[in-house]
Parts: C-alpha cells; structure tokens; sequence
C-alpha cells in the first residue's frame, strides 16, 4: 500500500473536522454581531425618541409664549413642526401600541 493511500483518509477526517469548525466559529461570531447589533439598534431608536420628544417639547412650548404673545402664525407654524415631530416619533418600537396610534391620530395642519 502505498503513502498516499495510507494517509488518504486520515486527510481527509482532518480537512473534515477543520471545515466543521470553522463553519462553528462562524456561526458563533455571527450571533455575537447580531446580538451587538440589536442592542446599538435599540441604543439609537432610544436616543431618537429622546430627540424628538425635547423637539416636541420645545414646539409646545413655542406654541404657548407665541400664543400668549398674539403671534397666530408663529404658533400655527410652530403646531405644524410639532406635529411632523409626532408623526416621526409615532414609528418608534419602543412606544406602546396606544402611544403610537395617540401619536398617529394627531391632528394634522
């Protein structure tokens, strides 16, 4: 029997076993990436709900002094920014059900 006859088989469990591992390690790092992934994606849809909620905020706000100050367009303008806030926040996965469709059912001027 010759040597490559003899070791044919042995090289081959070995690529074997090597390509198995590799595809394991693999998948292993790309449930890591993923589960990184998911929580920067929550990390980032938390911060721009923050946003838009100070966004919102500040609108209502400029809506009340523009209001008190007898500015109509200014607050009509400022309502109108408020609500397109609103709209954008309303796709947030981290509102409730009800706060989306609330946020949804505004008004829009």
């Amino acid at each position: 029997m010759s040597f490559c006859h003899q070791w044919a088989d042995v090289a081959t469990l070995v690529g074997l076993l090597i390509t198995l591992g590799g595809f394991i390690w693999t998948l292993i790092q790309l449930w890591r990436i993923k589960s990184v992934v998911r929580g920067t994606v929550k990390r980032v849809a938390l911060q721009i709900a923050a946003t838009e909620l100070g966004t919102i905020l500040r609108l209502a706000t400029g809506v009340r002094e523009a209001d008190s100050q007898g500015q109509r367009e200014l607050a009509l303008y400022e309502c109108r920014e408020a609500s397109f806030a609103a709209q954008v926040l309303s796709h947030n996965s981290h509102l409730t059900d009800d706060q989306r469709t609330t946020l949804r059912g505004l008004p829009r001027t």
